[in-house]
């Protein structure tokens, strides 16, 4: 029995979570995005909504995969993601877009840094690793001069 969730689920804004499921009985692995109910008020709730649909014989962990905020908007074809999960931590938000992008080809899917899909402005796939390679090399940058390797 193969594991029957879709890779993405998603009702409306508000809270996901991204998590790994295993079956017990046949080692079948998937991740998905779950976001089934936009009026669910903690991560923790949505996890076990999940393990609710899914049954007894598959493990569902949330702590690798993490969480945030979406903001989805079917009406402009726009998915911003953000924010994080207190309780099973930030999300990639790289592979998160991905699996949205694959899901919704046809919808912009944008990387927010701040609450509820507010970064100023969301960024693109192609714009947040520019902004991630940025913010590395700043940190490299003090990282080297607290050593004195800086030659600057």
């Amino acid at each position: 029995m193969s594991i029957e969730i879709p890779d993405v689920t998603i009702a409306g804004s508000g809270r996901y979570v991204i998590a790994d499921l295993w079956n017990k009985k046949t080692g079948e692995k998937k991740r998905v995005f779950w976001a089934p109910d936009p009026d669910v008020g903690f991560h923790q709730d949505l996890a076990k909504m999940l393990e609710e649909e899914v049954g007894n014989d598959v493990e569902v962990n949330c702590y690798r995969g993490g969480g945030g905020r979406i903001n989805f908007d079917p009406e402009q074809k726009k998915i911003i993601i953000g924010d994080w999960s207190m309780t099973y931590r930030e999300d990639d938000k790289e592979e998160t877009a991905q699996m949205l992008e694959k899901a919704y080809p046809d919808f912009a899917v944008l990387i927010s840094g701040g609450r509820d899909g507010e970064i100023n402005p969301p960024l693109t796939l192609m714009e947040y690793r520019k902004h991630v390679r940025r913010e590395l090399e700043k940190r490299q940058h003090v990282i080297r001069m607290i050593l004195g390797d800086d030659k600057d």
